[in-house]
């Protein structure tokens, strides 16, 4: 496959971001009406309450599981985003998508992914600015990112520590889908 310029200087951003930030966040935002459509498709999801991981049961949060081959996965993981990630990268093996919602008081404590290679979050639903749900990552130095709805975030999830901070108000929440790529 030949990469388009655009695509090419996009690879070499990616690359070069993640390697002296940890993280690299698009400036393309999916539509605000997209994301109220995708919430509306999330609810209809199975959704379970889940801990970080066995050894980890200090919080819990909601986990949707995404269908295999269900539509949300483009908007999750474009196919443009994913051709740029290919050329800075490898071609991806395999990925598996959620979706994760964080109501009033729950956050995810600081932790490394087990597995995957790279990880995107899109922002489905944010909190008010100021009411918990900032995204950290602890690379060189910590990193806080307030993702709003539209927004998507690449980063090393097994490789780098990250967290969120708990939801303050009562009437906040936070939905992130997830998409975790293997090489």
């Amino acid at each position: 496959m030949i990469a388009s310029s655009t695509q090419s200087s996009t690879a070499a951003g990616l690359s070069g971001q993640l390697q002296t930030q940890g993280y690299h966040v698009f400036e393309d935002r999916a539509a605000l009406e997209e994301m109220a459509r995708l919430a509306d498709t999330l609810r209809t999801f199975t959704w379970r309450r889940t801990p970080l991981n066995a050894d980890d049961r200090s919080q819990y949060w909601s986990e949707g599981a995404i269908p295999a081959g269900h539509a949300v996965e483009d908007l999750i993981l474009p196919r443009d985003i994913r051709a740029a990630i290919e050329d800075a990268f490898q071609p991806i093996s395999r990925v598996c998508f959620w979706a994760n919602h964080y109501a009033p008081g729950e956050f995810i404590p600081k932790h490394c992914d087990t597995e995957g290679d790279l990880q995107m979050l899109l922002c489905v639903i944010a909190p008010p600015q100021g009411q918990g749900g900032t995204f950290m990552l602890h690379s060189d130095k910590t990193h806080e990112l307030s993702l709003k709805a539209g927004e998507r975030m690449l980063f090393p999830a097994s490789r780098i520590p990250h967290q969120t901070t708990p939801i303050t108000s009562d009437t906040g929440e936070r939905v992130v889908c997830v998409a975790r790529m293997f090489f």
